[in-house]
C-alpha cells in the first residue's frame, strides 16, 4: 500500500512547540510527533 505524503503548515507558535519536543529528544522529527498525536487521538475514540 502506498504511503502518500501529507504536507501541512503550522502557525509559528505550534511549530515551535513541536520543534521543542524534537529538540528535547522526545521525538526523532516533527512527523513522528504528529503520527504519535494521531495514534493517541485514535485510541481515545
Amino acid at each position: 500500500m502506498a504511503n502518500p505524503a501529507l504536507q501541512l503548515e503550522l502557525p509559528e507558535p505550534l511549530r515551535r512547540f513541536v520543534d521543542e519536543r524534537v529538540q528535547r529528544g522526545e521525538y526523532a522529527d516533527a512527523g513522528e510527533y504528529l503520527r504519535d498525536l494521531v495514534r493517541r487521538r485514535d485510541q481515545e475514540a
